[in-house]
């Protein structure tokens, strides 16, 4: 009987989406304003929200559809499961990371407007990574490798540009202490692991170049 009533529960679901669905052209799609509605909306809201995707559905939507799923407050959040697994064949639910897992496996080729739904997304977590994703900047790594680890924008202090001293002034570092050098245009740095470890990471100038160092 539950078999039943889950399959039943799905249909249901599919049916009302389709229903909404054909209330919306999907060349009018505007995935931005979509997200928007799907992260801040109401479940009435929402659910238009999903039906327009459905109505255009790519298989791109799904790593922003997962990326959505993890930032979400919204109660009727897992309506966006209900779409995923529907629309996917996979029964993952809410696993973030298993959806991901998928995803990679895939090899699903990013959607030309990730990065501006990807900062429509971010920017629920903090109004400052709105500005780090954007269509019109190249980028060289997948953009659903690029994963919030649960700090807002500097809740770990970055060391920017630090004083340097010489070898013999460092009296603060032992003989057996770890540093990172760097070179650049004749100009020698060394970052000592005992600091980076506690700022994780550095930006500089080197050598004339803007460096931005990650431990």
């Amino acid at each position: 009987m539950r078999v039943l009533f889950l399959l039943v529960s799905i249909c249901a679901t599919m049916l009302a989406l389709e229903a909404r669905a054909q209330e919306i052209p999907a060349a009018d799609l505007d995935l931005e304003e979509v997200f928007e509605t799907l992260l801040q909306g109401d479940g009435t809201s929402q659910d238009r929200a999903l039906a327009r995707l459905d109505a255009s559905w790519q298989i791109a939507y799904v790593p922003m559809l997962v990326e959505a799923l993890r930032v979400s407050s919204n109660p009727d959040r897992y309506a966006i499961v209900e779409l995923l697994e529907a629309r996917t064949g996979q029964k993952i639910g809410g696993d973030i990371n298993r959806w991901f897992e998928w995803i990679w496996q895939q090899r699903i080729v990013a959607h030309p407007r990730y990065a501006d739904v990807k900062s429509v997304i971010y920017r629920r977590i903090d109004p400052r990574f709105a500005g780090y994703f954007s269509s019109s900047r190249e980028t060289s790594i997948r953009l659903d490798e690029v994963r919030w680890g649960g700090v807002v924008q500097d809740g770990i202090p970055p060391l920017r540009q630090p004083t340097m001293l010489s070898a013999g002034e460092a009296d603060y570092l032992s003989d057996g202490d770890v540093v990172f050098g760097i070179e650049v245009n004749g100009d020698v740095r060394a970052y000592p692991r005992r600091i980076l470890a506690w700022h994780e990471m550095f930006t500089d100038k080197v050598g004339g170049i803007e460096v931005t160092g990650v431990y």
